[in-house]
Order: structure tokens, then C-alpha cells, then sequence
């Protein structure tokens, strides 16, 4: 009697542990794009929580975004990512009188779900067995290390949602210290982590019979065992150690380059999926020693990014959108193509067609008006299968000036299939971390001051009619005109921006009107002031005042362009009326107006002067019957 209700407990607590975790759903596929996944947890217990992470890179930083795991009381290593489905597989921990679990994660809710125990057969996979190390062959075969048994076994992918049932590939004693295993997407080669707590070995390990090379590689160190091996799309091998350390991995001799840190974990995994994928990188490397270097001779310098498509999928993909966004807070890049130029050359790339495919730019702010600094290709495709294809997307450095801090960019290929994860962040191919920016970098020690070539001023019929001119424009913003009467206490009168950023040569002027002014000599200099808010003074000029009055008349502006109302300036030497009369070069008067003027300096405005035709014309005032005259022109 007391036999029996052992067995009804030991069904009921196997049927629990099984209904427990068997609830989840099989949501979307991750997806194979090359994405890197840490998993790591607090406990090796099947009801610990083990938590997933997406990795990304930036520079030297990498950052762990969280993966959603529901329920969350699941506790799994070997982790492996299926390029068949595009699902992750683990290992549950075993509990108890129960087989390790063979778990199927989503992308999702609720996306969790435990296919039940791994069928080990005769010798097989037995309870309370624990496993480390998982991978995927591009087959879709499931190899993972019985750690416990110290044994290589395969789940091959047509059992993956049936029976589940392991057979055994090869054992050696040196699986009791396996913690990742990965396979080469380019030659097939499988390669583990032999590692304990202060040493790591690199080691080849045959995927037929699981035999173990001697190590590859020597002693690689550190604080704590490679939790993660992974495998780029060109076959680079890379390992997240538990300490944070991000490593490349030398494959013939073990040696570790630093490629980033992150967080440390304990009882952790890696996987990512690099079979039949598509994916792309943005280059850089077509210009001289990676850098742009503006200068005074070349002060808005143009550069090619190359865009290299890489089709390793099945079949040829299309229905695609690229997009690349080229905006920063600097606002320092646009497009220089126009969007039938781009659409031309990605068409001739063989990544486009002429009937399908749509090229889009716009303006995304800061960047203001025609400056396009985004592009959305609607319509895009792969090549052919195994095909390299690469269009070229031109460049300007158009804002200059400031600080010139690196600037990542990114594309985006979208619309890919769900199993191929959907989209693809583009990669630099000439960094260490996979799937990250292309960073844009300066010449170091850029100074590109403002040139000021000439400043002057002439007083002329009661106006000062200032001129300057500057060369080298690259880093400048606005000139500040400010005035004094004593040399002394400027003040600002007027602000002219840039008229075109970066030109080599240009000539400003400015009319200032001086009635009111008591000074003879007023003193004049430009404040001029860089993107970077630094600034210098130019050197003071002086201008005097006509001790006589004059008799003559003037107009400003002169040419008469885009306004439709002008100033005249004259002098009367008392209260009296005085005949404005605006004539062309036939003598006909085509504007007349009458002015009560007053002793001294007047100043009037003349409206309706759009009204003109473009030419020449005189403005002539008559007082006292005499007739005084100045020609102006009407420009278009």
C-alpha cells in the first residue's frame, strides 16, 4: 500500500513539474539576423530565473536589452538559435526525478514553451544531468554538451517538435568543462570553451564523432569562464566572458583581441545565428584614412558611403525598404544626389528595378530646407543568392565649425521574412563588434577661423556706408556691426549672417543712417562670432561727419531689390515744400509726391517702387528752383 502511493506521488510531482511549464506559446520566430543573446540566471535550478538579453554594440560599450520572458520562473542554459525556424532552443534544468527539458522560446507574450524531456535512450540523457553548451548547424541539428555525462549529443531537427530524443555523438572527459560550443558558418568547424575559474582554452571538437583536438589555443585568462561563444557571418569567432569582457577570438592559436564590456553574469549562455542570412554593411574605408578633413581650400569636402549587400538566404529577396538616416544634433551631413540619381545607381547594382522601386529624401530637423539628410528605398532587394551587391550613397560635409565629435551611422534593410528576423541593422566592416554604426570621424585639431580682408567706411549725404569683405568661412556664423561715438562703449546696431557658409570669399555692406547722430567721428567694428559661440573683434574704423551740409539727395537701398519701399535722404535749409519725382531714362516722370520737409536732414520713404519696371532711373528733388538728382536702378 505505501509502494502505490509513492508511485501516485511521484506521477502526480512528474505531471506537475511537466504542466507547470509546458504553458507557453509558440510566438513569431526571433529570427536569423546575426543578433547576439546572452542568457544568464540566479540559480541552476529549473525554477530559477533565467533571464535573455539582446546585445548591442557601440564602440567599446555594449549595452543588454531585455528579452521577454513569461512566465519567468523557468531555469535554462544552452541556449542555441535555430536558422531552420528561427526559434531559440535551451535546456531546462533538470528537477528531481525529471530529464533535463528541452524549451522552445519565441518572440512574444507568452513566449516561453517546454516541448518536455529530452529522450537520452539507452544511456542516454538521465536525470538530474546538467547542460552548458548548445549550438545549431546549418541543418537545423541541435548538438548540445551533457556536462554531467561528459558527452556530445544531437537532437537532429526533424525531432525538434516530436520526439525530442537525443543520440550520442562522442564523449570525453573534457565535456565536464565545456561552457559554449559554436560552428563556423563558412567551414562547418565546431569549437568549444574548455574553461574553469581562472583559465580558458580554445578547443576543436569534431561534429561526426565529438572528438576533442588538443587545444587550440593557449591559457586566454580571466576572471571567470567564456559564457558565450558566437560566430560572425565571415566565420570571426567572438566570446562574452562572465567578467563583462567582449573578446575576438583568435581560431588557429586562441589569442583574444578586446572588442567591448558589458555586465557580468553568472549561469550564463550565448548563442546567435549566422546561417543563410542577409545582411549588409555601410562602408567607410573609401576615404583617405577613414577621416573627413575639411580645410580652407575644401571647406565642405563630399565622401562616398558603400552600401554591400550580402544575400546568403535561399532565394533572392525583394519587397524590401532601405533606410538610411544620416541626421545629428550638428546637423554636419547631406545627400548630394537627387533621388533619380540614387535610384539609377541602386537599379543598375541589380538591388532595385526600374518599375518598382521608389527613392524618397527628406529633410529631418535640425537640418532645414533642401539640405536631405534621409533616404527611403521602397521596392529594394538582394541579389541573387551568395551575391555581394553594392550601390554608393554620396555625402557632403555641409555644416562646419564647433566641435567636431565622431558621428554614428546606421542603415536598416526592413521586410526581410520573419525567420530571417525580419529586418538587419547595417555593420562596419572595419570594426570588431558585429552589427554596428559606422562611425564618421574628423582630422584632428580642425581650425578654420573667419579671414577678414578689408573693413572700411565713407560718410555720404548723412548716411556711413560701411563695407568689408572676408575669406574662409567654414566655421563662422554672423557678423555683429556694432557703433560708437567715443571709441570706448560700442553697442550692436545690426547682425548679418553668413551668406554662404563655407565659401572661400565674400563682401558685405551696411547703410547707416546717422541722422540723430551729435558726434562728427563715429567709430565703427565688427564683432565676429563662429558656430562654436567663440568670437574675436575686428579692428576699429572711424568715419567722419561733412562739417557743411550738403544740398545733394540720396537713395538706399541702391540697387532697388525685392522691396517695395525705398528711403531718400536730402537737406532743406528751412521749412518748405519740396517736389520728389521718380524718371526714367526717357524723361518721363513715372512717380511724383510731394514733401512738407523741415530745416536740416530728412529722410522719407518712397512706396510702390515694385510697381517699376527693371532699369534705370533718376530721383530727382526740385526746392527752391533749382534741381538736385541721383540715379538708382531698379534691378528684377
Amino acid at each position: 500500500m505505501k509502494k502505490f502511493i509513492l508511485i501516485i506521488v511521484l506521477a502526480l510531482s512528474a505531471n506537475l513539474f511537466l504542466n507547470n511549464f509546458a504553458i507557453g506559446q509558440n510566438n513569431e520566430p526571433i529570427g536569423c539576423n546575426g543578433q547576439y543573446y546572452v542568457s544568464h540566471g540566479n540559480s541552476g535550478n529549473a525554477n530559477g530565473n533565467t533571464l535573455l538579453k539582446k546585445l548591442s554594440f557601440s564602440g567599446s560599450t555594449i549595452s543588454a536589452t531585455a528579452f521577454g520572458l513569461n512566465p519567468s520562473t523557468y531555469g535554462f542554459n544552452a541556449i542555441g538559435l535555430n536558422p531552420i525556424d528561427g526559434y531559440i532552443y535551451a535546456i531546462r534544468y533538470p528537477n528531481g526525478s525529471n530529464e533535463p527539458h528541452l524549451v522552445k522560446i519565441g518572440n512574444g507574450g507568452t513566449n516561453v514553451h517546454d516541448l518536455g524531456e529530452i529522450d537520452g535512450g539507452s544511456g542516454g540523457v538521465s536525470n538530474e544531468d546538467i547542460c552548458y553548451a548548445a549550438c545549431f548547424d546549418s541543418n537545423g541539428d541541435f548538438y548540445f554538451v551533457d556536462n554531467t555525462r561528459e558527452e556530445l549529443r544531437k537532437i537532429t531537427n526533424a525531432n525538434l517538435n516530436g520526439s525530442r530524443s537525443s543520440s550520442l555523438v562522442g564523449s570525453n572527459s573534457a565535456y565536464g568543462t565545456i561552457y559554449d560550443i559554436a560552428i563556423n558558418p563558412v567551414t562547418g568547424q565546431m569549437y568549444g570553451t574548455n574553461s574553469s575559474t581562472n583559465s580558458n582554452y580554445l578547443v576543436a571538437i569534431n561534429k561526426s564523432n565529438g572528438n576533442l583536438s588538443t587545444a587550440v589555443g593557449p591559457n586566454m585568462g580571466g576572471a571567470g569562464y567564456f559564457a558565450g561563444l558566437f560566430f560572425d557571418e565571415v566565420g570571426e569567432l567572438y566570446g562574452y566572458r562572465a567578467d563583462g569582457g567582449f573578446y575576438q577570438i583568435n581560431k588557429s592559436t586562441g589569442a583574444l583581441t578586446a572588442a567591448g564590456s558589458g555586465a557580468s553574469y553568472t549561469y550564463a549562455d550565448g548563442c546567435s545565428c549566422t546561417f543563410g542570412r542577409v545582411y549588409h554593411d555601410l562602408d567607410f574605408t573609401a576615404n583617405p584614412s577613414n577621416q573627413i578633413c575639411p580645410s580652407a581650400q575644401t571647406p565642405n569636402p563630399s565622401f562616398p558611403l558603400d552600401v554591400i549587400v550580402h544575400n546568403k538566404s535561399n532565394a533572392q529577396q525583394t519587397g524590401l525598404t532601405y533606410t538610411l538616416d544620416i541626421s545629428d544634433p550638428a546637423k554636419r551631413f547631406r545627400f548630394t544626389q537627387s533621388a533619380a540619381t540614387i535610384k539609377a545607381n541602386i537599379v543598375a547594382a541589380g538591388l532595385g528595378t526600374n518599375g518598382g522601386t521608389t527613392v524618397t529624401l527628406s529633410t529631418v530637423a535640425p537640418a532645414t530646407g533642401t539640405n536631405y539628410n534621409k533616404v527611403v528605398v521602397t521596392g529594394f532587394q538582394t541579389g541573387p543568392v551568395n551575391s555581394d551587391k553594392t550601390f554608393t550613397l554620396q555625402v557632403q560635409l555641409y555644416t562646419t565649425g564647433g566641435t567636431y565629435n565622431p558621428i554614428p551611422l546606421q542603415s536598416e534593410i526592413t521586410g526581410l521574412p520573419v525567420v530571417l528576423g525580419s529586418s538587419d541593422l547595417s555593420n562596419d566592416p572595419t570594426s570588431i563588434p558585429p552589427d554596428d554604426a559606422t562611425v564618421i570621424s574628423f582630422c584632428p585639431n580642425i581650425t578654420l577661423p573667419v579671414t577678414l580682408v578689408s573693413f572700411t567706411g565713407v560718410y555720404k549725404n548723412h548716411v556711413a556706408n560701411l563695407y568689408w569683405r572676408a575669406t574662409n568661412m567654414t566655421n563662422f556664423s554672423f557678423y555683429e556691426l556694432q557703433r560708437s561715438e567715443n571709441g570706448i562703449d560700442f553697442s550692436g546696431i545690426v547682425t548679418k549672417p553668413t551668406q554662404n557658409l563655407g565659401s572661400m570669399s565674400e563682401e558685405y555692406d551696411y547703410v547707416d543712417d546717422m541722422t540723430g547722430v551729435s558726434s562728427d567721428v563715429i567709430y565703427y567694428r565688427l564683432k565676429m562670432v563662429d558656430i562654436d559661440g567663440t568670437f574675436k573683434y575686428s579692428n576699429v574704423i572711424l568715419v567722419k561727419r561733412d562739417q557743411q551740409p550738403t544740398k545733394g539727395i540720396s537713395i538706399t537701398p541702391n540697387p532697388v531689390v525685392n522691396t517695395d519701399n525705398v528711403t531718400v535722404r536730402f537737406y532743406t535749409e528751412n521749412n518748405q515744400r519740396v517736389d520728389l519725382k521718380v524718371v526714367d531714362m526717357a524723361g518721363r516722370t513715372v512717380m511724383q509726391q510731394m514733401v512738407n520737409a523741415t530745416s536740416g536732414n530728412n529722410s522719407i520713404t518712397l512706396n510702390n517702387m515694385n510697381k517699376l519696371q527693371a532699369g534705370v532711373y533718376l530721383i530727382q528733388m526740385v526746392k527752391d528752383g533749382e534741381t538736385s538728382s541721383v540715379k538708382f536702378i531698379k534691378a528684377k
